[in-house]
């Protein structure tokens, strides 16, 4: 079995990967090693010593094997000529390119294998199946160093997926039991949760986040025994004993759910005396008239129990009788500025009242006659404040509408009736038409809105409603001209002329 250090390749260095290839110190078998080096040794002396030594050389061509060895020698002869320098840089560049990929691979097995060793990731029950995936990485360096590239980079593939698997595998099982653990602690469960951390802990037992959970399993026992006195206190009525016990386990165990809610339930039925006390003095308030100690009461009743109908219900009858008081001065109010002739305030009233209570009878009668009232005013205004606007048979229609509603308005302001009477006199006055004149020449095409087209002519008579007209005129060689008048008794003919030819 291999040691656990971090894995790196450890082929053979050449000139130009040597400057790239950072090593991290690791134990190799040394026997492994000397293949390289007399591999290197022999090589050496087959090409230099017949170089060197003529003599050697002589003694090995005239020895008795020379003759019977002359094969051998011209078949490694050919084998040396096919390791002559030349073709050393391409071996060169091949053993960079796996080391290149070794790196990589070694890196990333590195990693991997801190990550175990770090965390001890199920080493206490898988130490075997780990050091056989490091073996396996170990026997990859050794077909590295005897240039076997392709089964080494295989080998250490093989390594680092059997690697990942591993982790992973791993980190899945350790998650699962964490998070089931946790659960049994939610649920006090000791049994499960002793199994569960249990597991946890055999496969990570450095993770932080176990660490507390096994804190917390430590601790449950007596925070069980706590829980179950305390609820025991309740049912015999001992409720500040309960609070104590109760509050004995949140303190050993901040965690553990449900407790803040029994807890508060014991200070409740510890309050019930007070709190039945302090609505008897609110009530007393309410109904001797004292408002606010009344309010005052409730509230504090409120905040001894919150959610609990008593107080809210003591509130409510208060807010409503204050709500019936505000009612009834709103209400004084808008009449009043009904009768002073102020509806626009008067209907800013009615609306508060409706916002307040929609099944308030006189508040929306209110709204609705104020509104209606000032709806009809501000139509009436409209058309006196531009009566030349009735030439159109739209606003005349709509005018004669607004007058029939005026009629059947009730006379909330002294210069309604005045209004009403102006309007009859406007529409019965534009109700006649009346005889004007066009002139032209002849040479445009006249359109009159609300009439439409007239054609081209010297002079053409109409018979129009008194108001205001918009006449056009276009032609070829002519500028378009466009006019605005108003038709009025003994009123001048009206001339549209080419003025501007272009």
């Amino acid at each position: 079995m291999s040691d656990l250090e971090k894995l790196t390749p450890i082929a053979p260095k050449t000139k130009q990967s040597e400057s790239k290839l950072t090593r991290r110190s690791r134990r190799v078998p040394w026997p492994l090693l000397l293949v390289p080096v007399l591999l290197v040794v022999a090589y050496f002396i087959f090409e230099n010593v017949p170089k060197y030594l003529p003599g050697v050389a002589r003694l090995m061509t005239d020895s008795p094997d020379a003759t019977s060895s002359e094969e051998s020698s011209s078949s490694l002869s050919a084998q040396s000529s096919s390791e002559t320098p030349q073709s050393l840089p391409f071996r060169d560049l091949e053993l960079e390119r796996a080391e290149t990929s070794a790196v990589d691979l070694v890196r990333q097995i590195g990693q991997l294998q801190d990550e175990v060793t770090l965390d001890q990731l199920a080493l206490t029950e898988k130490q075997s199946e780990f050091d056989a995936i490091i073996d396996k990485a170990n026997a990859a360096d050794g077909h590295f160093a005897r240039r076997e590239f392709d089964l080494a980079l295989s080998k250490y593939e093989e390594a680092l997926r059997e690697l990942d698997t591993y982790v992973k595998q791993n980190e899945v099982r350790f998650e699962s039991a964490l998070q089931t653990g946790l659960q049994a602690l939610l649920d006090r469960d000791i049994t499960l949760a002793e199994r569960e951390l249990g597991i946890a802990t055999a496969i990570k037992p450095m993770d932080s986040e176990l660490a507390t959970a096994r804190e917390r399993l430590q601790v449950l026992p007596q925070v069980n025994d706590l829980i179950r006195e305390g609820r025991r206190a309740q049912l015999q009525g001992e409720f500040e004993q309960a609070e104590s016990l109760l509050l004995q386990a949140l303190a050993l165990d901040p965690e553990t759910q449900g407790l803040q809610g029994e807890i508060l339930e014991a200070q409740r039925h510890q309050s019930d005396e007070y709190f039945s006390s302090v609505i008897t003095k609110a009530y007393d308030a309410l109904t001797i008239g004292d408002v606010d100690a009344a309010t005052q009461n409730f509230e504090e009743a409120e905040r001894l129990r919150p959610g609990d109908p008593a107080p809210r219900t003591g509130l409510r009858s208060i807010a409503q009788q204050q709500r019936t008081e505000e009612i009834a001065q709103l209400k004084v109010t808008a009449e009043t500025l009904e009768v002073d002739g102020l509806i626009e305030e008067a209907k800013l009233i009615y609306e508060d009242l409706v916002r307040l209570n929609t099944n308030l009878a006189f508040a929306r009668e209110g709204l609705a006659r104020t509104a209606g009232f000032l709806q009809i005013k501000r139509a009436i205004n409209r058309v006196l404040s531009d009566p030349d606007m009735l030439s159109s048979h739209a606003e005349f229609e709509n005018a004669k509408i607004t007058l029939e509603e005026a009629r059947q308005q009730p006379v909330l302001t002294d210069d309604f009736s005045n209004q009403v009477f102006a309007l009859e006199q406007l529409l019965s006055r534009v109700s006649e038409p009346l005889p004007i004149v066009i002139v032209s020449d002849n040479a445009m095409d006249i359109r009159l809105a609300t009439v439409g087209e007239l054609g081209p002519f010297e002079r053409r008579e109409l018979t129009l409603r008194p108001g205001r007209y918009v006449i056009s005129g276009s032609g070829k060689g002519c500028r378009d001209v466009r006019k605005t008048f108003v038709v009025a008794k003994d009123m001048q003919p009206v001339s549209i002329r080419c003025n501007e030819p272009i």
